[in-house]
C-alpha cells in the first residue's frame, strides 16, 4: 500500500497507508481520538488521500 496525504476538515495533517494508521494520526491530534471504523465510517478515501470530517 503507497502512503497517501491525511486531511481532516479539509487541512492536511499527515500521511498514512491505512485506515488504522490514520486513527493513529488522528489520535496524536488534540481532542480528536478517534478509534479506526470510526475514522473509515466519518471518512472517505480517494487515490491520493483519506478524507476525514469531524465538523458540520
Amino acid at each position: 500500500m503507497r502512503r497517501k496525504r491525511v486531511y481532516l476538515n479539509g487541512v492536511p495533517v499527515g500521511s498514512a497507508a491505512t485506515w488504522h494508521e490514520v486513527a493513529a494520526l488522528l489520535a496524536k491530534l488534540p481532542q480528536r481520538s478517534v478509534a479506526p471504523r470510526e475514522a473509515q465510517k466519518i471518512g472517505s478515501e480517494g487515490p491520493d488521500g483519506f478524507y476525514v470530517k469531524t465538523e458540520g
